[in-house]
């Protein structure tokens, strides 16, 4: 099967090679769709930084999610917004910072990004899988979505890796949160 010299579990091992059978196999007999494995967290993840979709679904029939990532609060409100705005520097690439965008960008504008509904910038062409997913952008899910977006959101157009750091995190979600005329409450 070619597993030979490969890191993980098995059921990753199937995923990372789309061996959807073998996946299939080790799910019927039990393996925890969601086991982690240090460094690559659970098969999901694997499935999804590998472009894997089928595989992916197979794995949410038999019950796999995102990991969240670990809760930022207290960081966030204490984090360094100059360090914060350093890191929106390489987000402004695609997004507009500013309350006037001046032109449209690739992606949505962050103005008053906190408390947003998802999909909610008027004339923006989201993904489906993000128009979707409901909701408003709190502080809980930014933070997830910044650590591994398309685990947060698979089939999301957003073309970036995410953030591992949990400082640099919560540094861009609190200058995130200052962008606005009236900065969100932190609950």
């Amino acid at each position: 099967m070619g597993f030979t010299g490969s890191t993980g579990t098995p059921i990753h091992a199937a995923v990372r090679q789309g061996h959807l059978g073998v996946v299939r196999v080790l799910l019927e007999a039990g393996v925890d769709p969601n086991l982690p494995d240090d460094g690559v967290g659970p098969p999901l993840h694997t499935a999804l930084r590998r472009g894997q979709t089928a595989a992916a679904e197979l794995l949410r029939s038999f019950g796999a999610r995102p990991t969240p990532a670990a809760p930022l609060g207290a960081l966030i409100a204490s984090a360094d917004l100059a360090a914060g705005q350093e890191t929106a520097n390489a987000c402004a690439v695609c997004h507009e910072l500013t309350k006037q965008p001046e032109q449209p960008r690739q992606g949505p504008p962050l103005w008053d990004v906190v408390d947003r509904p998802k999909a909610g910038f008027a004339g923006f062409e989201y993904s489906e899988s993000l128009r979707k997913l409901g909701g408003r952008w709190t502080y809980e899910d930014l933070n997830s979505y910044l650590a591994e977006p398309r685990a947060f959101v698979p089939g999301t157009k957003m073309e970036f890796g995410g953030i591992a750091e949990p400082q640099r995190r919560a540094a861009l979600i609190a200058y995130l949160r200052s962008l606005s005329d009236t900065p969100k409450p932190m609950r």
